[in-house]
């Protein structure tokens, strides 16, 4: 059962607007998501990555509530699978 916050046509309408470049609206559904999935079980943090280059990003996620300065990623892509060593 979806959550009330979280029905099918208000998630719809919060999709077409982050496709349209809401960040707000991509914010809120993610938001959502995060009540709606994490709450519930009990979660201790929720993550988000993003590039290191987007700065304007990582502005973006710090004014709602997000720390950008206690973790740190590490990657590596598919591509250099076949020669990493353990």
């Amino acid at each position: 059962m979806t959550p009330p916050h979280l029905d099918a046509p208000r998630a719809a309408v919060a999709v077409r607007r982050a496709r349209a470049g809401d960040a707000d609206a991509v914010a809120g559904l993610y938001a959502q998501l995060v009540r709606c999935r994490c709450c519930p079980r009990d979660c201790s943090k929720s993550m988000l990555l993003s590039a290191a280059e987007r700065l304007d990003a990582h502005r973006f996620f710090e004014r709602r509530g997000y720390a950008g300065d206690r973790k740190r990623g590490f990657v590596k892509y598919r591509q250099a699978f076949a020669g990493a060593t353990r």
